[in-house]
């Protein structure tokens, strides 16, 4: 199977504060986007990863891939205004049967959760991992009260990577447009059927500022020296993360999930 992975790391990263773009901050003695292309680049399946970056981060593109040996990873494309513009961008730059989408944010998408994402490709047009919702969700009007609150018990959130046969997701997108919020959401407008494999707690996405100390606890770091607004040049190896609870908490090292029933 011909499997391309995109990874989106063009965000302005307002969110997350100034000064040096979030997928290059330190986490650990490593870019976040360092951590995220170094554990894609562990499935042998993936035959090239390609990196959608911002214009004016060319410097920082380069400082992660010049520590990347492995020619799987191809020379970048630039994004657009939006995260589909440049999802978008990147899926037109690759040549393959099958696409995975991940976050740069995200420095932890979980290995085993992925490679049962890889084999489901086979199957389906549209695949993507996810978490059910455990906290109580409201719809909060405008004074502050709530309004109503969804039934929990079929709501899941979702997570990258997030797979696809590439045509499929193309069509989605040039039917649908680019202002849906993910991937997996172009595709469900479109009509192309998705299922969900079970994520990670560890799989978070970094967003704001507080997200970095929960990414140092998963790797057992020191939060102070991460998420500095300065790009590190220690490029040594780190462990691969471990599996968390909801607090950035180590639990046993994960097994293999089985995924839910493909029609669900």
């Amino acid at each position: 199977m011909n499997i391309a992975a995109i990874v989106v790391a063009a965000g302005a990263s307002t969110r997350a504060g100034g000064g040096v773009p979030k997928p290059y901050r330190n986490l650990g003695g490593e870019p976040v986007l360092a951590h995220a292309i170094r554990s894609l680049l562990q499935h042998e399946r993936i035959g090239t990863l390609r990196v959608v970056i911002g214009a004016g981060h060319e410097a920082y593109f380069e400082t992660v891939a010049s520590a990347m040996n492995d020619d799987r990873l191809s020379s970048p494309v630039f994004g657009g205004a939006t995260r589909g513009e440049s999802v978008l961008a990147g899926l037109e730059s690759v040549e393959a049967e099958h696409v995975i989408v991940h976050d740069g944010a995200r420095p932890f998408p979980d290995l085993s959760a992925t490679e049962i994402l890889l084999d489901k490709l086979q199957r389906y047009d549209a695949v993507f991992l996810a978490l059910p919702v455990h906290d109580t969700l409201c719809y909060i009007d405008s004074d502050g009260t709530i309004a109503r609150g969804p039934d929990r018990q079929n709501l899941w959130r979702a997570q990258t990577p997030q797979g696809f046969r590439r045509n499929a997701i193309l069509r989605a997108y040039r039917a649908v447009g680019t202002s849906e919020t993910d991937d997996i959401s172009v595709a469900r407008a479109a009509g192309v059927h998705a299922v969900a494999v079970p994520g990670s707690e560890a799989n978070l996405k970094i967003t704001v500022p507080e997200d970095f100390e929960v990414a140092a606890r998963i790797l057992g770091q020191d939060s102070t020296s991460s998420g500095k607004d300065a790009l590190q040049s220690d490029k040594s190896g780190l462990p691969g993360p471990r599996d968390v609870d909801e607090r950035g908490e180590r639990r046993n090292q994960p097994t293999d999930r089985s995924a839910r029933k493909d029609e669900e």
